[in-house]
């Protein structure tokens, strides 16, 4: 699930690439995501919404992108 998450980030940024002058994440950025157990900063949502490539709820009114 993460890697599918990883995937459409990118292709979302490589789409983005004219508004943001960048086609792609630098190696440090693709570490931390594909390191970082973001399901356990989402414990109201089941594991499988954890990856989705959109905002969820962590807390007083935070969010994880």
């Amino acid at each position: 699930m993460r890697e599918q998450m990883i995937d459409a980030i990118k292709r979302d940024m490589y789409q983005a690439r004219q508004f943001t002058g960048r086609e792609k994440f630098s190696a440090q950025v693709l570490k931390a995501m594909t390191s970082v157990k973001r399901h356990e900063f989402v414990p109201e949502h089941p594991n499988s919404r954890s990856y989705g490539n959109y905002p969820l709820p962590i807390g007083d009114g935070q969010t994880i992108s």
